[in-house]
């Protein structure tokens, strides 16, 4: 049996010789930092629209208290949708919010897309198909109220 002395032990240290060390390119490093820190301020923003039907845009939007007639506009589309919400006035017991589609050149009405009190209903959609141009006549009796028209 042989003594070992203990301070003979030693675990070995290699040195890598400088061949085979790696080495990264100063502009490597440079664009690994910029990306790094380019993605740490990047945030995810979620963006919606009103209605998520295809190929639908807002064209007009009008908001009121009081009875008016809407400037004509022109429909080409075939297919419009009138979004439309109203809330009491006060504590008024009766109102009422009514749309009606006229023609400008005779002041026929043509339609009543929308007709309503705003305490049983107090927001709605409804789709028209009329071509052309009309004039939207908007009666409120106690009630403010926002009308908005999507084309497609």
């Amino acid at each position: 049996m042989q003594n070992i002395p203990q301070n003979d032990w030693q675990p070995s240290l290699r040195r890598i010789s400088p061949a085979r060390r790696i080495f990264a390119p100063p502009g490597l490093i440079i664009l690994i930092i910029t990306v790094l820190l380019f993605a740490a301020t990047l945030k995810i923003v979620h963006f919606s629209t009103p209605n998520y039907n295809a190929g639908w845009h807002v064209t007009h939007t009008f908001f009121g208290s009081t009875d008016v007639n809407i400037d004509p506009i022109t429909f080409m589309s075939g297919q419009w949708e009138l979004l439309w919400n109203c809330q009491l006035q006060n504590s008024h017991r009766d109102s009422a919010f009514i749309v009606t589609l006229h023609d400008p050149g005779t002041n026929n009405p043509i339609d009543v897309p929308i007709d309503t009190d705003c305490q049983t209903e107090t927001h709605g959609s409804t789709y028209d198909y009329h071509i052309g141009t009309f004039y939207l006549e908007i009666g409120s009796v106690n009630a403010n109220w926002t009308l908005q028209i999507e084309e497609q």
